[in-house]
């Protein structure tokens, strides 16, 4: 065979092998199944919960496999382990797992602000942080979201979490890890003090007359806007190496065009009612504890650098990460907008 034999025959079985990629790379994506996780009973989650009911990432085009955790860190475990691809989780349990543990992921887009309380009995004397003393208070997590908040809410009184911090140490708040559903039973039964949650756990904890003694006999002691006014809370994260593989890019972009879709329906006034709806129907929940829950919530997809610098900086005030000596390049390579 001649030189320019030679020279054909290299370039059609380099054509043949680009269309062999070409239709390998089509079927692994067009039968790709995105993976999500997202936490049980936590009403900061509906925009994915109204998505899911209206099949409005079926209209997109997407496959999708959801998988429900009772924590912020499982969801995290499981995205390190490639056992999802996609999870709902609070910001400063993102930042935390990412910085701690080295978990390889990158926030894709905000899901809402707020949306998290302290909850206690009616009548139990706690009204102020300093109250906490010598309290047990349930938290879904260590280095959750909850945990967090908690630390920020008792940061500068008298109280200190753990009675092992110093020897003969008194105003200790003692911590007991529990699942979020099993909080408002365990505190009318006097096993906890307090809790921390996300909405709608507190919601539904808070005495209302018109459920008599069939209710709950929680009262708010602080909600997180109080806390941290409009602070960052849950927000989407993608496994890095989905972020960084361009071949999933239209994937990932359609899955935030539905999240955006949705957002934009349950941030009109005019669609409460179909809201509502949507929560009675998938949640279990009645008018009025989605009432008290909505309350303390507010869903913003609209990226927010300043909330997450300012969470950067109060981890690491509470000794929650170590210090990042370069917190915008921090925020360049884990905070990704351009998906929205």
């Amino acid at each position: 065979m001649d030189k320019k034999g030679v020279a054909m025959l290299l370039i059609f079985i380099a054509a043949m092998a680009g269309i062999a990629t070409a239709i390998g790379t089509w079927a692994e994506l067009n039968g790709q199944v995105l993976r999500v996780g997202y936490l049980k009973n936590n009403i900061n989650d509906l925009a994915l919960i109204y998505a899911q009911n209206q099949n409005m990432f079926t209209a997109s085009g997407l496959e999708m496999s959801f998988v429900q955790y009772d924590t912020e860190p499982e969801i995290l475990d499981a995205l390190a382990a490639d056992q999802i691809d996609i999870g709902y989780v609070g910001l400063p349990a993102a930042i935390m797992a990412n910085r701690n543990q080295g978990v390889p992921i990158t926030v894709i887009a905000p899901v809402n602000e707020d949306g998290i309380a302290i909850v206690v009995m009616q009548g139990s004397g706690i009204t102020n942080a300093s109250d906490l003393a010598d309290k047990t208070v349930a938290i879904p997590a260590a280095n959750d979201t909850q945990d967090f908040m908690l630390r920020l809410f008792v940061s500068g009184s008298v109280v200190h979490i753990g009675h092992d911090i110093l020897d003969n140490a008194t105003n200790g708040l003692n911590t007991t890890l529990m699942v979020p559903g099993n909080m408002p039973a365990a505190m009318n039964a006097s096993t906890i003090d307090a809790f921390v949650a996300q909405e709608m756990i507190p919601g539904a904890s808070i005495y209302k007359p018109v459920y008599g003694s069939l209710g709950y006999s929680g009262s708010y002691l602080v909600n997180s806007s109080t806390i941290w006014p409009n602070h960052p809370c849950l927000v989407i994260v993608a496994r890095t190496a989905l972020v960084e593989d361009a071949r999933y890019h239209d994937m990932l972009e359609r899955f935030i065009q539905v999240h955006e879709n949705a957002t934009s329906f349950i941030q009109n006034p005019v669609n409460a009612g179909t809201v509502i709806s949507v929560l009675e129907t998938v949640l279990g929940l009645n008018k009025i504890d989605i009432t008290y829950s909505l309350a303390n919530t507010i869903f913003n997809d609209t990226p927010d650098v300043a909330g997450m610098n300012a969470t950067v900086v109060k981890l690491t005030l509470l000794d929650m990460i170590q210090p990042i000596p370069d917190v915008l390049s921090y925020d360049a390579s884990f905070y990704n907008m351009t998906f929205l």
